[in-house]
């Protein structure tokens, strides 16, 4: 990790760099449980059923309305669309 802001990638390098990563992805693997329910947490068997069925139940949904597991986006739609940070603002 850089310590230095110069050192860090800019924006577009790190956006390029996640859709490399993300492409090399199945479709599978990237609609799977991002956490991992383990074995030596506590849960009962209705709660680990329910955690179960509710992930399952969405990427059914998610699946047959045809919708991608990481929504496709450039860098410039976002710069346009999410409004700027309070004080970020160059005219303020």
């Amino acid at each position: 990790m850089a310590l230095r802001p110069e050192d860090r990638p800019t924006m577009h390098e790190a956006l390029s760099m996640f859709t490399a990563i993300v492409e090399k992805q199945s479709t599978w693997k990237l609609r799977s449980r991002a956490i991992r329910i383990q074995p030596n947490r506590r849960w009962d068997y209705i709660e680990r059923a329910e955690a179960e069925l509710t992930h399952w139940k969405r990427r059914i949904v998610y699946m047959s309305r045809r919708l991608p597991p990481i929504p496709k986006a450039s860098l410039s739609d976002q710069s346009s669309t999410q409004p700027a940070l309070k004080g970020t603002d160059p005219a303020n």
